[in-house]
Formats: structure tokens, C-alpha cells, sequence
């Protein structure tokens, strides 16, 4: 018989602090470039982490963030 194999990946859940913390993408010509090298940009809580953008973008679209900028 074959064996199946069991993957063990963590699923991270959408809280009510996740909506908190991405509060809206932002639609701009400067996001637009961004856009096309597969980058989002979001207005965020001013006291959001970037641990906490990253767990957001995770729980939200299933995509691990490779790197998260805070301005």
C-alpha cells in the first residue's frame, strides 16, 4: 500500500485583531508599482508590529510574507 504523507502546517486562524490591524489596502499609482513585483501596500494600526502585519497578511490571503515594511 502507499504511504501517505502528513504535513504538519500550522494554521493561523482570523481573529478580531486582524481585522483591527489591516484597516484597508491602499489604491495609489505608487501601490500600482508596487503591484507589479507581486508587493500589497495597507494602511495599518499605528501600533501594529511588523509581526502583526505579517500574521494579518498570513491569516487573510494563505501567503507567507517574505518581508514587511513599516513607514
Amino acid at each position: 500500500m502507499a504511504e501517505k504523507k502528513v504535513t504538519s502546517e500550522k494554521k493561523i486562524v482570523r481573529t478580531a485583531g486582524s481585522y483591527d490591524i489591516l484597516r484597508r489596502p491602499i489604491i495609489s499609482e505608487k501601490a500600482a508599482k508596487l503591484s507589479e513585483s507581486n508587493g500589497v501596500a495597507f494602511e495599518v494600526a499605528a501600533n501594529a508590529t511588523k509581526e502583526d502585519v505579517a500574521r494579518a497578511v498570513q491569516a487573510f490571503y494563505n501567503v507567507k510574507p517574505t518581508k514587511v515594511n513599516i513607514v
